[in-house]
């Protein structure tokens, strides 16, 4: 999860510098977070309050519509839900977009709200969308 919310050259700063920092001592998740917190440059404590500290995960429901447009792209307007009772998760959500034509589109966005709607033009008709693919996110999806 902190690997989506940094990218990946600020999160392997934070483990190389979390290592040099805490090599053969004792650490606690506060040492981690004050490291993440230095490499980001940013508190951190939305973060490790809502996946540390916090209980439960995001619940995921998605849907969308497709419409053609005059040059045979399609404008797709998708929703993604969460429903899971208590706070709303904020994480990076990969979508992939499946085409009927075999390839894959992939979007991530940044979801913290409850009903997040977005549009994207992709080449051609939707299959299928696939909500945080490979269990990206630690969550549920609803069909």
């Amino acid at each position: 999860m902190l690997r989506q919310v940094t990218g990946d050259e600020k999160f392997y700063k934070i483990l190389s510098d979390f290592y040099r920092d805490s090599r053969q001592q004792l650490v606690t998740t506060a040492d981690f977070k004050r490291v993440a917190e230095d490499v980001m440059k940013q508190d951190m404590d939305w973060f490790f309050d809502q996946w540390l500290r916090g209980t439960g995960y995001p619940v995921y429901r998605s849907g969308y519509t497709s419409l053609k447009q005059p040059d045979n792209q399609f404008s797709i307007e998708c929703t993604i839900t969460q429903e899971q009772d208590g706070p709303i998760f904020k994480a990076m959500v990969p979508i992939h977009f499946e085409l009927k034509d075999g390839t894959t589109i992939e979007k991530v966005i940044w979801n913290t709200t409850r009903y997040h709607t977005f549009k994207v033009i992709v080449p051609a008709e939707v299959k299928q969308i696939v909500v945080a693919p490979g269990f990206s996110v630690y969550c549920e999806i609803i069909s």
